[in-house]
């Protein structure tokens, strides 16, 4: 059947799932239409209404680097600039896993007494493997396309470094994101994507026919920049907990420099690329050792 037989398959894969789902947990135990509450149903919509156009506007900011592409340099450099985009989407998607951990821890804390303790504690773990996991990948970004992108697709490695860069920014506005889900506060999300998809748009089109395949890159940066930025500054309101300015600032300093480095096709790009990762990580652990120790010795322990 082609390619409907394949869309009748995902549907029908879904079907399954939640029959399965449905029938194992028994799920009719725990409805009633006598128990719905009207109430209930009006915080419910006003939490979830601002969810959807978000949903839509992050889907268009993500896909309109390709088409801008297509637009202003054609098919071919659309094509390449797709290809590129394999590697930062596989951080994109443990991002992504992170915070559907995140949404519900962030729930359940969100009114504890040391919330802001359990926060700043998260916050430092979970930008420190960002950082790091970001650091490695751009380092071995030319080596691992050369795996991942074959032929003439391989040639788009140089784009790798900052899109990845654009991805690890974007971990931080999700982190940040989920703070408004917990204090049931979604309207800014809203705002702050369509402020970010908006910047995405005109940073991409005025840079596009310029500098090609690059002005969507910068553009995605940039907008993934001003959301976690203004997610970071507006999300104190509701708490409060010490982000470690510093730390931050030099992680992400030294993506960018591994960035240009290697978007520049420098000599010895790679091994500089590398050194800058072993000087995060071993910055990393210096300025955290205090939670390394103890997962060390968490670790000790269960062994």
């Amino acid at each position: 059947m082609g390619v409907v037989g394949y869309l009748f398959a995902l549907i029908l894969a879904q079907l399954v799932q939640l029959l399965i789902t449905a029938c194992g947990s028994r799920i009719w135990r725990y409805f009633s239409f006598a128990s719905i509450s009207r109430e209930m149903a009006v915080k419910l919509v006003r939490y979830s209404l601002p969810m959807i156009p978000n949903a839509l506007a992050w889907w268009f900011v993500n896909l309109s680097g390709r088409y801008i592409v297509l637009l202003s340099q054609g098919a071919a450099a659309a094509g390449l600039y797709t290809a590129a985009s394999k590697l930062p989407s596989v951080m994109v998607m443990l991002v992504t896993i992170f915070q559907q951990a995140w949404q519900i821890f962030s729930a359940r804390e969100f009114s504890s007494s040391d919330r802001s303790e359990s926060f700043e504690t998260v916050f430092r773990v979970y930008t420190t493997c960002l950082l790091c996991s970001g650091s490695l990948v751009i380092a071995f970004s030319e080596p691992l396309s050369r795996l991942m992108l074959s032929g003439e697709f391989y040639e788009a490695w140089v784009l790798v470094p900052p899109l990845m860069l654009g991805a690890v920014i974007n971990g931080y506005s999700s982190y940040f994101g989920t703070l408004y889900n917990a204090a049931k506060r979604n309207g800014m999300i809203f705002v702050t994507t369509i402020i970010g998809a908006t910047l995405n748009i005109v940073v991409g089109i005025a840079l596009s026919f310029a500098v090609g395949a690059w002005g969507p890159v910068i553009g995605s940066v940039i907008a993934y920049s001003t959301i976690s930025l203004t997610r970071a500054i507006d999300t104190k309101k509701l708490i409060n907990f010490r982000c470690d300015i510093p730390y931050q600032s030099i992680g992400i300093s030294v993506l960018a420099i591994e960035t240009v480095v290697l978007a520049a096709n420098l000599s010895l790009a790679t091994p500089l690329a590398m050194l800058c990762f072993a000087f995060l990580l071993a910055f990393s652990v210096v300025r955290n050792r205090s939670i390394v120790v103890k997962v060390i010795s968490l670790l000790g322990g269960k062994a």
